[in-house]
């Protein structure tokens, strides 16, 4: 039987940072679109997360014993991939968004599991000092103000707690253009975000106690690309991440770390 709960928090509780009222409000209006704006359920998006949800699960596993929480979790994307390969935990999905929320809650319907839907704000979570085991998320740190997020993320987590992390990479030229140029946007972006700098991201990492940073530049691969040529893009893809330089202008980075 499906045990999944909507724990609403006040939401006052958001409205005095400009930021976090802007990106729920954004969320809410665009909920039912935001899938299909971004292409994520077109072939191509879909094997992408599943060999992340592989990879992500074998680290995040390995953290100590406690709840994993997922944060921005949207619609669901990558919770209906990642729930299942996490083992003996609970499962927390967070997003500042209620109407993301219940799209993800109905995206898991009917199947076996145990999420724990809960609406949180990123820049300040509700949940006490390492008091969570793992952190993930996909696509949710370059619309943060990033060393208030990772400072947070860094008082929940407990000591040796794992995390990881998918995020778009300043240093591809395609995305340097759609997030810096606002009339080149994607429809569902916000005006706050932006993408990581991956020099910025590892000195906040290590300023906030942690340690195994690993933050790899990878995929050259559209969501949208036709599904004749999906084999083709991504073996050239994974061609690409492995000549230096080039690789580092990868469209987005695959991030893991511990904390001391």
């Amino acid at each position: 039987m499906q045990t999944v709960e909507v724990m609403m928090l006040n939401k006052d509780k958001f409205m005095g940072n400009s930021v976090s009222s802007r990106e729920k409000e954004h969320f809410n209006a665009i909920a039912f679109e935001y899938e299909n704006n971004y292409h994520l359920n077109d072939p191509a998006a879909k094997r992408k997360i599943l060999r992340l949800c592989e990879e992500y699960s074998e680290c995040l596993n390995l953290s100590p014993e406690g709840p994993l929480l997922e944060i921005g979790a949207g619609t669901g994307f990558l919770t209906r991939h990642l729930y299942n390969l996490i083992k003996n935990r609970d499962y927390i999905a967070s997003d500042i968004s209620p109407e993301m929320l219940k799209i993800a809650k109905s995206t898991l319907s009917g199947k076996n599991n145990s999420v724990q839907w809960k609406v949180e704000d990123c820049l300040s979570y509700s949940f006490s000092n390492s008091s969570i085991s793992a952190i993930t998320g996909h696509g949710i740190l370059h619309h943060l103000d990033l060393e208030v997020a990772i400072k947070e993320i860094s008082r929940i987590l407990k000591p040796q707690g794992r995390i990881a992390f998918y995020e778009p990479n300043i240093l591809n030229p395609y995305v340097f253009l759609i997030k810096k140029i606002p009339f080149l946007r994607p429809a569902g972006d916000t005006e706050d975000e932006t993408a990581i700098n991956p020099f910025k991201l590892n000195k906040l990492l290590k300023k906030y106690n942690f340690r195994k940073i690993s933050i790899v530049p990878c995929e050259f691969t559209l969501n949208n690309t036709p599904d004749k040529l999906i084999v083709l893009f991504e073996n050239f893809s994974r061609f690409l991440e492995k000549i230096p330089v080039v690789k580092y202008l990868g469209g987005s980075f695959r991030i893991k770390a511990e904390k001391i």
